[in-house]
């Protein structure tokens, strides 16, 4: 996580400041540069697979977002107890 923190300050994506209830804890703000890049790189590829996946083109599109959603379930329960342990 450190070497992409650096990577993303360094390309002007993030910056650092302490946190004023808590100088041991660093914030990490997205500039202006790093959301448009978060814009470029993950909202438009978002809409490029939406784009893909309209249903009229895809007649077992309920079939397959109801795959994922049963996967997202799996992935967040066994994240949950993961964590828990």
């Amino acid at each position: 996580m450190t070497r992409l923190l650096k990577e993303t300050d360094e390309a002007g994506w993030t910056r650092r400041a302490s946190d004023p209830t808590d100088k041991r804890t660093v914030l990490v703000h997205l500039t202006r540069d790093g959301s448009t890049c978060l814009k470029t790189y993950y909202w438009d590829y978002l809409e490029a697979i939406a784009a893909e996946l309209r249903p009229e083109d895809h007649p077992e599109y309920d079939i397959m977002i109801t795959a994922i959603d049963q996967a997202i379930e799996i992935i967040q329960r066994v994240t949950d107890t993961i964590n828990d342990s």
